[in-house]
């Protein structure tokens, strides 16, 4: 009797030795959680915890300098007390861990970026609010970055603003572009909607030069343009000095100076009076069409609906000194009912006449016969595209298109159609 209680006392201290050993030896276990939950489980099969007063023996453990000294000191502790002890480092070592553990899902790395944020969730956090500065204006679609200045141009109906990236909640600089009670009328005989059609709803916000922005709204299914002057008005002083080279260049801007952050009297951002120019080809008459544009070297490119009716799909290009251009009006192979998502610039190489304009938009697929589906298309054309000579004259003679097929991993991401593409946003690799 006494042997086989001898055997079930080295037994159980063999078992809590090596429960301890594992537990200084575990570090992080979150990546393992198998190991996390061996462990709990050893620890739930030692015998009942009791209290014993061996506070001398634990001080020279946790004052011992190697894990050798450490393991002398555990066994001469009595069985009781050592596991008390190998249990109180085990939930200091692993509740923190296992903390964590928790809010991971079962079989998922916690590194796994998060990929979703419903916009209840968002309101819950405190950090969201709405924006509204006390104006009778709604649409807030068009967003433009202004790196140099450091302000954001937004544009909603009736209205541009100018926000402060430093403080994004400061009052914004307004201006006020709101149809004629004419034009308004005019849009409201046509059989449009009074508030949610004839009204300047603002589509497009390019950067013309480094004092003025190249501004278009539908006027009221009467598509109008103008230029904004924005700036510091030392600056806008010596623009007027300068020769106005319209546009922004394919590469990025080569700017002497930089501006100088200045208060709100010093910053200037109105309307250029009496210069106004026809918006059509450039923004669309319907303001629930999607359009979109990039001003490159002085010439607007644009994704747009041309016509009252909105059934004439295009990519225009106008201003500048190159001849205007546009794809083949009513032709289903070019353009099939589009949304327009995107324009951008990617350059091929060095040379600027090998620069290419892609365009991401949604389309019918006319190949799928009688049931057309909506598939995300990527087009291109070039910027020294001059169109044909005998065909094609003013068309565009290098624009492609294919679907947009994306891979994700896994055996069944081999062809992944994102069809339903609402917006995109290019990342820049770090080099």
């Amino acid at each position: 009797m006494h042997q086989q209680e001898g055997k079930s006392e080295v037994r159980a201290n063999v078992q809590e030795v090596m429960v301890f050993r594992s537990v200084i030896q575990i570090g992080p276990c979150v990546t393992h959680r198998s190991r996390c939950l061996e462990l709990l489980a050893s620890l739930s099969a030692l015998p009942r915890l009791q209290s014993h007063s061996c506070r001398a023996m634990e001080l020279k453990y946790f004052v011992a300098e190697s894990k050798k000294q450490r393991l002398r000191t555990l066994l001469s502790l009595s069985g009781h007390r050592r596991t008390m002890l190998a249990v109180g480092l085990l939930w200091v070592r692993t509740l923190p861990l296992l903390a964590l553990w928790a809010l991971g899902s079962q079989g998922e790395p916690l590194s796994a970026p998060r990929v979703f944020l419903s916009f209840k969730e968002m309101r819950s956090t405190g950090t969201a609010h709405h924006f509204s500065f006390l104006l009778n204006t709604t649409d807030y679609r068009i967003l433009r970055m202004d790196e140099d200045h450091d302000r954001m141009y937004v544009g909603s109906k009736d209205y541009i603003l100018s926000l402060d990236l430093h403080d994004i909640n400061k009052e914004p600089l307004i201006i006020h572009w709101p149809v004629s009670p004419q034009r308004k009328t005019e849009c409201i005989l046509s059989g449009k909607d009074t508030n949610g059609e004839c009204g300047n709803f603002i589509r497009l916000v390019e950067p013309w030069n480094r004092t003025h922005l190249y501004i278009c709204g539908t006027g009221a299914y009467n598509p109008v343009c103008t230029y904004v002057n924005r700036g510091h008005k030392a600056q806008a002083a010596l623009h007027l000095q300068m020769p106005q080279s319209g546009g922004r260049a394919s590469r990025a801007a080569d700017y002497s100076t930089t501006p100088e952050p200045m208060g709100h009297q010093d910053y200037i951002f109105r309307l250029e009076p009496g210069r106004v120019d026809s918006g059509k080809g450039k923004c669309p008459y319907d303001p629930k069409l999607n359009s979109v544009s990039a001003l490159i070297n002085g010439e607007l490119y644009a994704g747009v609906y041309i016509d009252f009716m909105g059934t004439d799909s295009a990519i225009f290009r106008t201003l500048g000194k190159q001849t205007a251009m546009r794809t083949d009006q009513y032709n289903s192979r070019w353009l099939n009912d589009p949304t327009f998502i995107h324009a951008h610039l990617i350059p091929d190489s060095a040379e600027r006449n090998d620069d290419k304009l892609y365009f991401f938009f949604r389309e019918k697929a006319s190949e799928m016969g009688q049931n057309p589906v909506a598939q995300a298309r990527i087009g291109r054309i070039c910027l020294n595209d001059d169109g044909g000579h005998c065909c094609l004259v003013n068309k565009w003679s290098t624009f492609l298109k294919a679907r947009l097929i994306c891979s994700v991993p896994g055996a069944d991401g081999i062809e992944t159609h994102f069809d339903e593409l609402p917006s995109l946003w290019r990342a820049y690799r770090s080099r």
